[in-house]
């Protein structure tokens, strides 16, 4: 994740965030449980491996709902900042020598 400026990162940002690092921390534990106890109990798949994929599953779409949240706030906002900045070319460089369209 590329770094952002800190007065950009909302609150939801930081919930996802938070989420992902829950999310990896689990996975960790789950993986060290699952080498533990082996892929396979009694002739049948340990229920780790279950929720490992679920856990991968969960972290692949939070990396990309913050690569998404990224480039939606940061793509707009630099819309936004180009379109005000021409807005005020555009005033600057106006003249109504009569007075008239005030």
């Amino acid at each position: 994740m590329r770094k952002q400026k800190s007065d950009s990162v909302t609150s939801a940002v930081k919930t996802v965030a938070g989420n992902l690092c829950d999310c990896m921390n689990d996975m960790r534990r789950e993986g060290a449980a699952l080498e533990v106890e082996g892929y396979v109990l009694d002739g049948k798949q340990n229920p780790r491996n279950q929720v490992l994929e679920v856990l991968t599953r969960r972290k692949v779409a939070l990396i990309r709902l913050l690569q998404m949240q990224g480039r939606a706030v940061n793509g707009t906002a630099a819309r936004l900042q180009a379109k005000r900045e021409a807005e005020r070319q555009a005033a600057a460089s106006f003249h109504d020598p009569d007075g008239q369209l005030a």
